[in-house]
Parts: C-alpha cells; structure tokens; sequence
C-alpha cells in the first residue's frame, strides 16, 4: 500500500501530497508554471473575438478536422482559452511542431487566449499516435530536461507571436475581407498573453488508485479500443515470444501507452473546469485523443460544460468563477506537415529538423527549408508556415506562373523558397538568427539570401568585401563546406597556390596561378588579385579560420590551430 501511495506518474520526490489537492493548491501550483502574465478575467466568453479563426485556418491550408458541433460559430462570437501540447520526447520541437505554434498564434491573433501545455506527466507514459512500435522510456532526468528545452522555444516563439508583428498584417486583411465579421471591428491592442503550463503540476499529486475511481471508472475500453492508434498496433499484435517474460519482444501495445488516451483526456477536463479553456488543437493524428477528451469531459460533467473541481475552480488569471455549466467543447485538428509525394517534411540525412539553435544553427534550418522545399508545395507551406498575408502569397504563386505584375522584376528559381525561409527562420530564431543565415548562405553560396517581413526575397549576388565574415558565420558553415586544419606555422606566411594546392582545391600550383588571373580565387570572399598573394595575421577570421574559394562553388574552411 506504501507504493500505491505514491503518485501517479511522479517519484516519491516529486510527490505534492498523498492526498487530493485542495483547489487552491492546484491554481497555485498551476501559477508557477506560468511564462506569460494570466489572463486577468475568465477566457471563456470574456471578449468577442478578432477574427472566425475557423474561417482563418481554413483558408491557410491549417484545417482538417473539427470536433464538435457548431464550433466554427461560437469560436467567432466567443473569445476561449485554446490548448496545443507538447510532449517532451526530445531536447527540442522540430520543424513539424511548428504547425501547433503557429495554429495556437493563430487564435491569439483572433482574440483567443493561447495555452502551451507540456507533458512532463504524458511524456513518462508516451503517446502511440503514429508509432509502430512502443516508445522508449525516458528517465525523470531526461524528461525534465526536455521540459526546460520545450519551455524555452515555446516562450521565444509564442513571444514573438504575441508581440503582434508576424500576425498584423494579415488579420488587417482578413478584417477587410469580411466587414461583418468581428475582426472588422477589431482593436489595436496585442494578442493575448501566452501560457505555458506543465501538466506534471495536476497528475503529480493524484495517487493511482484516486485516478482509477475518479477518472478510470468514466471510461469506455470498447471506445477506447476502437482509436486508430490502437488499433493499428492491435491488429500487428501476434503470439510473440513464448520464451520473452518480460515481453519486449512481442508486439502490439502495452497498457501504458493504451492508457495514454485517458491521461490527455483528463488534461482537456483539467484546462476545461480550471483555466477556462474550450477547444483542444493537434495535429491529424492526435482526432482520436482529442475525441477521448471531449467524451471524458461529458461524462464528467454531464452536458460538456466547465464545472469547477471542489470548492470551485479559477479561470487562470484571477477569476475564481468557474467556466458556465453550458459552454461546450471543441476539438481541431490541423494536417501534418507533408510533401506532395506524401513523405514528412522535417527529417533531413542528418536527423529532425530541430527548432533549437543548439541542435540545429539557423544557417541549417534556413538551409533546409531553401533546399528541400520543391515549387509544388511552397506556396502550400508559405501558407501554413508563415503569417504572410494571403495576398502576399498568391502575388508569389501568379509570379511563380509568369504572371506577375508589370514592371516588376521577373520570378527567378527559388525565390518563393528564400521568402519561405526567411519567414519561418525569423519566426523560429528571430532577426539575429535570420541575419546569422544569410551572412552564413552569402560566404557559403555567394548569395541567395531570404525575403523576411514580407518583402521581396532578395536577389542572389556574388559575395563582396562589404559582406565581412566573422567567426561565428564560418563556424555556422562548417558542417556544409570541405574542412581541412593546418598548424598555424604552416600557414602565416604562405603563398594561396600553394595553399590550394595542400588543401586539394586544385591540382597543381599552374593550375591554381591560371586560376588566379582569371579572377577565380577568393580568400575570405575577397579576389585574389596576385598569385605571390600570401596569408597573413590578418587573414584570419576570429584568429583562427580561413575560407577559400576555387571557383564559383568549390569552398573550404580552413582551420588554423
């Protein structure tokens, strides 16, 4: 009995209490989690709303399914709160969480008040959704510190996208193009504040045998049972290994993470009766977790309304009126983020595509968005990946076509591929991040940088001296570009031929003087007007790198040590 009084999904050391928390303990528990100010009265009905967020996803490509009837008219008469998760599978979000980031911009956009959840509770037990097989364990250690990475992104970008700036434009528009709707009549204020929550903070202190009678006892196994994501692991479960007592070798899926269901679930009735939240986004594949929370909260509650836990629940910010009895719930499922040929966008040959910089530098993710991104589906994820307005969007598609307007400059190859990454770099990693990858593309491909803030994506150019590197930009590029390291003695002093010649850049010292008079040798994006040019002090970026160039595409960094 010992054990079974510890808590549900937590070690004894993560134990709040033994017992139920009283509700002041759990809005006050709730409260330290918070990143941004709470909304200071309920969010549920407080305001009209900006904007049909419904209306507004639809016509970004960020719509696939809605859950629960009427939910396009009550989201645009009725400001709620709106909730996204975010498990901590990894240190980092990858390039496919975005969509929820940017969905959940979306409705703070529209006057609806966004919540970040992370799942350091759901994030011991693993979601099925998607997988084949069981997904690896993570020690409390490993979870926690994947809590804190997930934190930190999502508070830079839902930051970012509470300021206004990437949303302004294209909400003006949305306002032109319905005078009826409640976006004409919007005000000039800011988004919503975002929160981010962590829902550890409410399944910490329920012991296991509280959450089965309370919670376990309102659901359905046949019901549960039918979700796709298990029955597609159901249906692969066989014999398996009479030999395997500890059943890692048999397939099909454990108790564990067939219960993850019940636990997002009770998420949804947590926000629904405390933090005054209605709807519940995710991506396609979460319908049938999001379908498991809109049941568990009708049969909790009876009609689908908000009534408070014991003794009254608050509305997340200073209201201690719980969210009304009749309010409904409503669940919204965006499309996953894919290529026309059906594969995921967001998995590069060397792994995810992480939104952290220390993951992945912003010269990487600039590059990847540029490179693997093919014209038929850019103008589908400058849709769904930027806040550019439509009409921004649909002047690139008619320029892609050779329509555009006269007197403007003609569309060249990639230009619809540098808006969009510059757009989403400057979202994910800011102005300093955007800058870094494209001083990191002009000392790597001569050029080529990215539209950002809407404007037009900026032609590509030679290199010149104005465009000084620094250490941090060659660094940036190190991972895409030949790389070689030669003692310092070795290499103040030396003549360039012959250093392109050591290096391998060219074949011969004649070949590499040829080269030189023709204009074709470049050290540190500068000319090399002489073949008697030698490297000196000076020469050396941060000290201690150099970039050489052999033609217009033949680069290496050279590594002075």
């Amino acid at each position: 009995m010992q054990t079974m009084r510890r808590g549900v999904l937590c070690s004894r050391k993560r134990l709040v209490s033994s017992s139920r928390p009283s509700s002041a303990a759990t809005a006050a528990a709730a409260a330290t989690t918070e990143t941004a100010a709470a909304p200071t009265s309920s969010p549920s009905g407080s305001t009209p709303p900006r904007a049909n967020v419904v209306a507004l996803l639809r016509s970004r490509g960020l719509l696939n399914d809605v859950a629960g009837e009427g939910a396009e008219d009550a989201l645009s008469k009725t400001s709620t709160g709106v909730y996204c998760g975010f498990d901590p599978t990894a240190p980092s979000l990858h390039v496919g969480n975005l969509l929820g980031i940017v969905a959940l911009s979306w409705f703070a956009a529209a006057g609806h008040v966004p919540i970040a959840l992370l799942g350091g509770a759901t994030g011991r037990v693993g979601d099925p959704s998607g997988r084949s097989t069981e997904r690896p364990l993570l020690s409390d250690e490993e979870i926690e510190a994947n809590v804190a990475g997930i934190r930190k992104i999502l508070e830079e970008l839902l930051g970012r996208a509470a300021s206004g700036e990437f949303t302004a434009a294209a909400l003006a528009e949305e306002a032109g193009a319905s005078s009826s709707s409640p976006a004409s009549s919007s005000s000039s204020s800011p988004p919503p504040a975002p929160r981010i929550l962590n829902n550890l903070d409410w399944f910490g202190p329920i012991t296991f045998l509280e959450f089965l009678r309370d919670v376990g006892k309102h659901a359905r196994v046949g019901a549960m049972l039918s979700r796709d994501s298990v029955r597609s692991r159901m249906s692969s479960s066989g014999a398996g290994d009479p030999n395997d007592e500890s059943g890692k070798n048999s397939e099909g899926i454990s108790f564990t993470e067939f219960a993850y269901q019940l636990l997002q679930g009770y998420d949804f009735v947590h926000l629904s009766r405390n933090e005054g939240v209605t709807v519940q986004i995710g991506g396609s594949d979460q319908m049938g977790n999001v379908v498991a929370g809109l049941d568990l909260i009708r049969r909790m509650k009876g009609d689908g309304g908000g009534e408070g836990e014991e003794g009254g629940g608050g509305s997340g910010g200073g209201s201690s009126a719980p969210s009304s009895p009749s309010s409904r719930c409503y669940g919204i499922t965006f499309p996953l983020l894919t290529k026309s040929d059906g594969t995921k966008m967001g998995k590069s040959a060397g792994g995810a595509v992480w939104l952290a910089a220390e993951k992945l530098s912003p010269f990487k993710f600039y590059q990847y968005l540029l490179s693997s991104t093919p014209d038929a589906d850019v103008v589908k994820f400058l849709k769904m990946l930027t806040f550019l307005p439509l009409s921004k969007i649909d002047e690139v598609e008619r320029a892609m076509r050779g329509e555009g307007e006269p007197g403007r400059a003609p569309y060249r190859p990639n230009d619809a591929q540098r808006l969009l990454a510059g757009e989403v770099t400057r979202f994910v990693h800011g102005d300093r991040g955007l800058e870094q990858a494209l001083k990191a593309t002009a000392a790597l491909h001569g050029g080529g940088g990215g539209g950002s803030g809407g404007g037009d994506a900026a032609a590509p150019s030679p290199p010149s001296p104005a465009a000084a590197l620094d250490a941090n930009t060659l660094e940036a590029v190190a991972g895409d570009a030949p790389t070689a390291a030669r003692p310092r003695s070795a290499v103040l002093g030396a003549n360039v031929v012959d250093l392109l010649v050591d290096v391998g850049l060219q074949p011969s010292k004649g070949a590499a003087r040829r080269l030189v008079a023709g204009g074709g040798v470049r050290l540190n994006n500068v000319k090399v007007e002489s073949a008697e040019r030698v490297l000196e002090e000076g020469d050396l970026v941060g000290g201690r790198l150099v970039l050489l160039a052999s033609g217009k595409k033949n680069k290496l960094l050279l590594k002075v040590e």
